[in-house]
């Protein structure tokens, strides 16, 4: 499989794909899943889901000159560990991506037992 969307780790069980920050779990048989709505998919199937649309926003970013990946992970991982972000510049519109990433659901997400 190709990957085209950047991926970067921001912390132990989440990472940066993208736009989007994924909350990740490894299950017993080390499938690594991602929390996709109210449940989860497989990594491999995320991707396959949302790599194009990801690309698609990326590219309009791009467009507008508001695409800064690095800048982005470093909020992230700022964040995450709960250091400033006043000192993060991060363009606005990526900032809006953030918020709404929690809502959409995969149409293949399966429940996992907790």
């Amino acid at each position: 499989m190709n990957v085209d969307v950047p991926i970067a780790r921001i912390s132990s069980k989440n990472y940066l794909f993208g736009t989007r920050k994924l909350q990740t779990k490894v299950v017993q048989d080390n499938n690594l899943m991602v929390r996709v709505g109210g449940g989860y998919c497989t990594l491999i199937e995320f991707i396959e889901t949302y790599q194009q649309g990801e690309l698609t926003k990326i590219a309009d970013l791009q467009a507008k000159g508001e695409w800064d990946f690095d800048a982005l992970l470093k909020y992230h991982k700022a964040q995450s560990a709960g250091g400033p972000i006043d000192n993060v510049a991060v363009p606005p519109s990526l900032m809006k991506r953030e918020s709404s990433a929690g809502r959409i659901m995969s149409p293949r997400r399966t429940t996992l037992g907790r």
